[in-house]
């Protein structure tokens, strides 16, 4: 049993699902050459390099569950640097 387990708190509870989405974090131009930034980048890229390794070990359904969440965890922080940038939409196409 976890601690938020034991403090009652169910993460798969349906009920959960009516607070709002916390909108992504993003970081200006500034934060993005900040060395502190590049430093936790650094650290970031190192440690999916060792989470991917680590994956294609032979492990159980459950380990390989929890690396694949470390994962997505890791990449949702690298994110944090990239462009938010939203997405153009294609050219039409005018049959040329």
């Amino acid at each position: 049993m976890t601690d938020l387990e034991k403090q009652g708190l169910n993460l798969y509870d349906e009920s959960l699902q009516q607070f709002d989405v916390v909108p992504a974090m993003v970081l200006d131009d500034v934060d993005k050459g900040s060395a502190l930034w590049k430093r936790i980048s650094a650290h970031l890229d190192k440690t999916l390099d060792n989470l991917r390794i680590a994956n294609d070990k032979q492990l159980s359904e459950v380990e390989t569950a929890k690396i694949r969440g470390m994962i997505e965890q890791v990449k949702e922080f690298q994110a944090i640097g990239e462009d938010q940038r939203p997405e153009q939409p294609d050219a039409p196409d005018l049959g040329y």
